[in-house]
C-alpha cells in the first residue's frame, strides 16, 4: 500500500478554517454583548431552533417527501444533481426561514428588539458554523495528524479496513491529501456566507413581527431560498471549484446583508 502524507499546508490550512468557522461567531456575539448590551442567551436559543427546524425537521420533510414514489430518484444527486440543489435550498430555506419566525415570535419575547434578533440569527448560522468547524476541519487535522505520524498502512490497520473498502478508502485518503488549501478556504467561506444569511433573514424576520407587515415574512423566505441556490449548486462536482459561482454566491449574499442592514438601521428598538 502507497503511503500517504498530508502536507504542513493541508493541516494548516484546516486549523485556520476551524478557528474561523468556530470563533467568528463567538466573537460576534461577544462583541454585541459588550457594545449593546444584548443578551448571548439570544445566541443559544438560535442555536436551538437550528437544530430544531434546519436539521430535525428538514431530515422528517425529506423522508416524506421522499417516500412519495418517484421523488426520491428524481432529487437524487446522482440522478439529478442539479434538482437535489435546488431542492436543498428550497427546502432548508424555507423550514429554517419558518423556524426563525417561530423562535422570534415565541421563545424571544423576553429578549425583545433587533439587537437580540441579529444574535438569534447568529446563534442560527453559528451552530452550522461552529459544528462544521468542529467536526468536519478538525477531523481533517486529526485524520492527518495520526497518518502522518503512524504511516498509512499502519494507520488503516488499526481501523481495521480490508478488501474493497480499504482501497476506496485509501483513494479517498489519496484524494483528500491532494485538495489544495483553496478548496477549504472556499468550503469555509460558504459556511461563512450561510452564517451572514441566517443573520440577514432574521432581521428581516423580526422586522416582519414588529411591524405586523406580513410581507417580509415571505420576503425573507424567497431571499434565503435564492441566497441558498449558488451554495447548495457548488455540492455538484463540476462546480466544486467554481470561482464564477462562489463569486455570485459571495456578491447575492452580501447584497442581502447590506438590504437586511438597511432594514436594521430603519427601525429604532424593532420599531418603525
Amino acid at each position: 500500500m502507497n503511503q500517504i502524507v498530508f502536507s504542513a499546508g493541508f493541516v494548516q490550512a484546516n486549523i485556520f478554517c476551524s478557528l474561523l468557522c468556530i470563533l467568528l461567531p463567538i466573537l460576534f456575539v461577544w462583541y454585541q454583548k459588550r457594545k449593546n448590551g444584548v443578551k448571548p442567551g439570544a445566541f443559544f436559543i438560535g442555536a436551538a431552533f437550528c437544530l430544531l427546524f434546519s436539521y430535525v425537521a428538514a431530515t422528517i420533510v425529506n423522508v416524506l417527501i421522499f417516500s412519495i414514489p418517484g421523488l426520491l430518484s428524481f432529487f437524487s444527486a446522482k440522478n439529478h444533481p442539479v434538482y437535489s440543489a435546488l431542492f436543498g435550498a428550497f427546502s432548508l430555506g424555507i423550514l429554517s426561514t419558518i423556524g426563525a419566525f417561530i423562535g422570534l415570535k415565541y421563545a424571544m419575547k423576553k429578549r425583545p428588539g433587533k439587537e437580540n434578533a441579529l444574535i438569534f440569527g447568529v446563534g442560527m448560522g453559528g451552530f452550522e458554523s461552529i459544528f462544521n468547524g468542529a467536526t468536519i476541519y478538525i477531523t481533517y487535522i486529526i485524520t492527518a495528524l495520526l497518518n502522518n505520524s503512524v504511516g498509512t498502512t499502519e494507520y488503516f490497520k488499526k481501523l481495521a479496513y480490508k478488501g474493497n473498502e480499504l482501497e476506496q478508502k485509501h483513494e479517498a485518503f489519496a484524494k483528500l491529501a491532494a485538495t489544495p488549501s483553496s478548496s477549504f478556504f472556499m468550503d469555509a467561506t460558504y459556511v461563512i456566507l450561510s452564517l451572514v444569511l441566517y443573520a440577514a433573514i432574521a432581521i428581516l424576520v423580526e422586522y416582519a413581527i414588529s411591524t405586523g407587515e406580513k410581507q417580509w415574512t415571505v420576503i425573507a423566505i424567497v431571499l434565503h431560498v435564492a441566497g441558498y441556490v449558488p451554495i447548495y449548486l457548488r455540492n455538484i462536482d463540476i462546480y466544486k471549484s467554481s470561482m464564477t459561482l462562489f463569486v455570485i454566491a459571495t456578491v447575492f449574499t452580501f447584497a442581502i446583508a447590506l438590504f437586511a442592514y438597511q432594514i436594521y438601521h430603519r427601525t429604532e428598538n424593532g420599531k418603525k
